[in-house]
C-alpha cells in the first residue's frame, strides 16, 4: 500500500428515506464498500441516529468509510479516505447503488 491517501467526499441524492434510515442496512452497505476498495475493517460499523440523521462508520487498516444520511432530504454525504494506489470511487459505485440513488454530486 503507497504511503500516501486520498479522499473522496460525494453527495448522493434521491435515495428513499426508509432505507437512509435503516441502520443495519446501512452498516452492511459501508462493509460491502470497505471490501469493493480493499479496506480490511476493524470491526463492526458504528452507526447512530439523531435529529439531524444517521451517521454509519466502518473504520479499517488504511483508511475509513463514512456515510451521513439525512432522511428528510432523501441524500447522503459519503466520505471515503483510503491509501493512494486504490480505487475508492469503487466504494462510491457500491454506495449509490446499493442505495438507490438517482444522482450525486
Amino acid at each position: 500500500m503507497s504511503n500516501t491517501f486520498r479522499q473522496l467526499c460525494v453527495e448522493l441524492l434521491g435515495i428513499p428515506g426508509a432505507t437512509l434510515g435503516d441502520q443495519a442496512g446501512l452498516s452492511g452497505v459501508v462493509i460491502a464498500a470497505a471490501a469493493a476498495i480493499g479496506l480490511s475493517p476493524y470491526g463492526a460499523p458504528l452507526a447512530r441516529s439523531g435529529p439531524r440523521g444517521t451517521v454509519v462508520a466502518v473504520l479499517c487498516h488504511g483508511g475509513h468509510v463514512v456515510l451521513h444520511a439525512l432522511p428528510d432530504q432523501s441524500m447522503c454525504l459519503v466520505d471515503i479516505v483510503a491509501g493512494g494506489s486504490q480505487r475508492i470511487e469503487r466504494g462510491v459505485d457500491v454506495i449509490a447503488k446499493r442505495l438507490g440513488a438517482t444522482s450525486r454530486r
